[in-house]
């Protein structure tokens, strides 16, 4: 096996996460290397002069409810190829942290998504985990496009309203059209009509529907249980649309 540091003809071959670092992604095939001269790790590097630029993001925010609202675990990002570009635990305010059981749950949601030990002890706030997300994204000058599923809940605020948003849970709901109702407030309804379900209802719209039912209708199934992995999910269901 080569030294890339040895050879000319490699001078142009970068790995997924420099070249990720510059808003780019791999093109093509890439061939592994020796990284140093002593032999002693290897890599994969792709040729920088062959990749394209990442023009769209798939982000995920996992996270579950809880007497104080809203409790995110972690947040993750993939490119338009599914090279993951962010990918952090984020841990929860400490007051909230002081209820034993809320500590307990929240190592239980960080274990399932299998982060590490080191990456427990060392997990940020949700604000620095998102402003870290929101640099590191700004830094992709070609990005147009944020994707994921139920974006007021799942693309942090630091980067809402800053590029074009796709709902895929939108999307998704225009292919299954399950119908969604309302009560036509305009009539003056009696007891009796509220009695026998006898009132008008206007069509509204169709009803959205879970990831896992979108997840299941395009065959995609999750590669893990961190947020970058619902993230990639979302990428092959999205790209599996017809739109």
């Amino acid at each position: 096996m080569e030294i890339k540091t040895k050879h000319e003809k490699y001078a142009d071959y970068k790995t997924k996460k420099q070249l990720a670092e510059e808003g780019l992604m791999p093109s093509g095939k890439g061939v592994e290397l020796w990284t140093n001269g002593s032999c002693s790790a290897t890599a994969i590097y792709y040729d920088a002069t062959k990749a394209t630029k990442i023009t769209e993001l798939y982000i995920w925010q996992d996270y579950y409810t809880s007497d104080h609202g809203l409790v995110t675990v972690g947040i993750g990002a993939v490119d338009q190829i599914g090279n993951v570009i962010f990918d952090e635990l984020v841990k929860p305010e400490s007051k909230w942290l002081k209820d034993e059981n809320n500590a307990e749950r929240w190592l239980e949601g960080a274990r399932h998504a299998d982060y590490s030990a080191s990456e427990i002890v060392l997990a940020r706030p949700l604000a620095t985990v998102s402003k870290k997300l929101s640099n590191a994204v700004s830094k992709l000058k070609d990005v147009k496009t944020l994707v994921s599923y139920n974006i007021d809940y799942n693309i942090p605020d630091a980067l809402r309203n800053k590029y074009q948003e796709v709902d895929v849970m939108e999307l998704f709901a225009n292919v299954i059209k399950e119908p969604m109702y309302a009560v036509d407030e305009t009539y003056a309804y009696t007891d009796e009509d509220w009695k026998n379900n006898d009132v008008k209802r206007n069509f509204v719209g169709y009803k959205w529907q879970k990831l896992s039912k979108c997840l299941d209708h395009y065959h995609v199934k999750l590669k893990g249980n961190k947020a970058c992995d619902y993230a990639d999910a979302i990428r092959h269901a999205y790209q599996k649309m017809d739109k």
